[in-house]
This record gives C-alpha cells, sequence and structure tokens, in this order.
C-alpha cells in the first residue's frame, strides 16, 4: 500500500478537526483545549514514528500522520462535545458526508488507472470536482 493511499482518509479527519477547532472552538475562546488537542496529536505521531519507522519506512510517516490527525480530532471532540450546542447528525451534514465519500470512493478508484503523475492529478481534480458539485445540485443545495 502507498503512502498517499494510507493518508486518503485525512480528509475527512482534518476537514472535522478543521470544524471543531477552527469553527467553532476558536470563536468560543477556547484557545486551550486546540492546544491540548495538538500537543495530543504530536505526541501520537512521535510515538507513531518511533514504533514503526524501523518496520515500515516511510509508510511508517504516513500512518503516523493519519494516527496524529486521528488523536487529535477524536480527542478535540471528547472534551469540546459539551460545549458545543451543534448537532452533527442533520440533513445538511448528512448531504455533505455522502457527497465527500462518494468523491473519495470516485477518486480512490481512479489511482488504479495508469497515467502520467501530472494527468492523474488533473483528472482527480476534475473528477472530485465533477462528483461532489454535482451532489451539492442534484440535492440543490445553496453552496451549488
Amino acid at each position: 500500500m502507498t503512502a498517499a493511499r494510507i493518508v486518503a482518509p485525512i480528509i475527512f479527519v482534518v476537514s472535522f478537526s478543521g470544524f471543531l477547532g477552527t469553527q467553532t472552538l476558536y470563536p468560543m475562546g477556547k484557545v486551550k483545549i486546540i492546544i491540548v488537542c495538538t500537543f495530543i496529536g504530536a505526541v501520537t505521531d512521535l510515538i507513531l514514528n518511533i514504533l514503526l519507522m524501523p518496520s515500515y519506512s516511510y509508510n511508517a510517516a504516513a500512518i503516523s500522520y493519519l494516527g496524529a490527525e486521528i488523536a487529535t480530532s477524536l480527542s478535540m471532540f471528547l472534551i469540546a462535545h459539551k460545549m458545543i450546542p451543534v448537532s452533527y447528525f442533520n440533513k445538511d451534514v448528512l448531504l455533505y458526508s455522502v457527497s465527500a465519500i462518494l468523491m473519495g470512493i470516485g477518486l480512490f478508484l481512479m489511482t488504479f488507472i495508469h497515467m502520467e503523475d501530472f494527468i492523474q492529478l488533473l483528472s482527480m481534480f476534475i473528477v472530485g470536482l465533477i462528483i461532489y458539485i454535482g451532489m451539492l445540485m442534484l440535492k440543490r443545495d445553496a453552496f451549488a
């Protein structure tokens, strides 16, 4: 498995932590929580790198990065979920989540098509955009 495939779920994890941190906790003045959670992620990254690097080489860095982001997001959620009066499971969140998952599946399937790197990157950008915006247009979302 390539490092790119290992870190692919990072799109969802970073989006979630970005929503919690930058969009929610920071405006509420809860910067200390963000710092603590970022520290938890950094320690997780360091520990995973030390444990995995001898056996998995550069893939260890990808696994550690993903693990650190998951640790950051999970700790942010566990610490802050009682302070945030937001419903995570509503129609809009479901629409964006399904759109992102479908886009991720489409992009993952495109990794099996062998093309020149730049052409593949450009193709994946266009296909991802079409899938995501197409889903939003299908549901008549205001952002589409």
